[in-house]
């Protein structure tokens, strides 16, 4: 069906064109804050892209593009860290561009409290509190888009936001005093 039809290949083509300018420096900025390494997170996007135009050529048709695409990196980031856990050295790049985040972190915002204090509270969440937080408050999707990203029900999602933004301000206030 692909090579029959010219005028379809060219429009899917264009459409994911336009939606790759839209979103891949939002993915790429999803996939840095989770690994927090900017060549594993070029390559993750890199391959979010490839995986999504792939599906896109078998003729499977995508509802949300927005929400697949950060599926499709939720699920990359995943298998980063499962296959990160095999090997526990770590590159001596990493620690730089760590640094690189937190300094890019400070000059982006006004927060006084200390980065440090806040990426060690936001470490130690539950894993469902560190996903919903990054995408409602990193990625600023909505708890609609949330939820197709998760998986998870509209309320589950708006309820472990409630919780986790609670729980790491009760972290921090307990940490800062």
């Amino acid at each position: 069906m692909w090579e029959d039809n010219s005028i379809i290949k060219k429009e899917v083509e264009k459409k994911f064109l336009l939606a790759y300018d839209q979103y891949a420096e939002k993915i790429l900025k999803h996939i840095y804050f989770r690994v927090s390494s900017k060549e594993t997170a070029e390559e993750l996007t890199s391959e979010v892209f490839t995986r999504t135009w792939n599906y896109i050529r078998t003729g499977d048709k995508i509802k949300n593009f927005k929400a697949f695409l950060y599926r499709t990196a939720h699920n990359l980031i995943v298998d980063h860290y499962r296959q990160k856990a095999r090997n526990k050295t770590i590159p001596l790049e990493d620690l730089k561009e760590q640094k690189d985040l937190k300094d890019a972190f400070l000059k982006n915002t006004e927060a006084l409290i200390d980065f440090n204090l806040i990426k060690q509270e936001f470490d130690s969440l539950p894993q469902d509190y560190k996903d919903i937080l990054t995408c409602r408050y990193i990625n600023d999707l909505t708890i609609k888009e949330t939820q197709e990203i998760t998986g998870k029900s509209l309320i589950y999602v708006y309820n472990t936001t409630h919780r986790a933004v609670k729980l790491l301000k009760k972290k921090i206030n307990e940490k800062g005093n």
